[in-house]
């Protein structure tokens, strides 16, 4: 489990099948519990659904030190494997 004032990466990838390219973005840094009611009511507005089985009642925020990525080049199968 990862606790407020961990170094945290989260990792964010898309691939397009019929042009074999995608990409990927990291983002590494510091997360912190969110507390300000302010912007708890923000999130809480936006009704985000819950990846696991059961109901959350927190938010973490990162706070990205540091963003990395990379674009995967699609390219062409030739005609004789494309079959």
């Amino acid at each position: 489990m990862h606790a407020p004032g961990n170094v945290v990466a989260f990792e964010v990838d898309d691939i397009d099948m019929a042009s074999r390219s995608g990409w990927s973005v990291v983002l590494t840094g510091l997360i912190r519990l969110v507390r300000d009611p302010g912007e708890l009511a923000q999130l809480h507005a936006l009704r985000l659904p819950a990846w696991g089985a059961t109901e959350f009642d927190r938010y973490l925020a990162l706070r990205p030190d540091v963003v990395s990525g990379r674009r995967i080049a699609g390219f062409s199968r030739p005609t004789a494997l494309a079959r």
